[in-house]
């Protein structure tokens, strides 16, 4: 992507004149400079984490660089691609052991998506899973995710 700092103030400065309610913006995995970028213009930061090591290895790190860049950011994360709820839950409590000892700092939790080959049926049709299948487990639960973050921007705008 490689956007500039300018480039990412006029696409903010363009998205307030429309009045746009929810931007949400997928980057890519890691915390390269232009995901950094995109988060300090973020009122809230989702994390999106699954069980692999690698994975909770670039949550960890990114968590640990928005601590110091964006302090006052929340932060959330969903637990992708997961068997059920309890495994969710423990992911998550991975993700807690290391932030709350090393960075004393307890990431909160969303929600999760639910393994569903549904999403690779998609993947593979290049169709979106809410059009293709939209009654799906993982279809289902992103609706629900979806409500759930629309109440909490509503609420941290409130707030603000």
């Amino acid at each position: 992507m490689d956007t500039t700092p300018e480039e990412l103030h006029k696409v903010r400065r363009e998205l307030s004149a429309a009045n746009a309610a929810v931007l949400l913006i997928d980057t890519a995995a890691g915390s390269s400079d232009d995901v950094l970028q995109c988060c300090a213009f973020a009122d809230l930061i989702l994390i999106v984490v699954n069980d692999e090591p690698p994975s909770i290895v670039d949550a960890y790190g990114l968590i640990k660089i928005l601590q110091n860049n964006t302090p006052s950011t929340p932060l959330a994360l969903v637990v992708n691609n997961t068997i059920d709820a309890e495994d969710a839950e423990e992911v998550v409590r991975k993700m807690n052991m290391a932030t709350e000892r090393f960075l004393r700092r307890k990431v909160g939790s969303i929600g999760f998506v639910p393994y569903d080959r549904a999403v690779r049926t998609s993947i593979v049709e290049q169709q979106p899973l809410l059009l293709m299948q939209p009654n799906s487990e993982a279809a289902m639960a992103i609706k629900s995710l979806a409500r759930l973050l629309s109440t909490a921007l509503r609420r941290h705008r409130k707030d603000v």
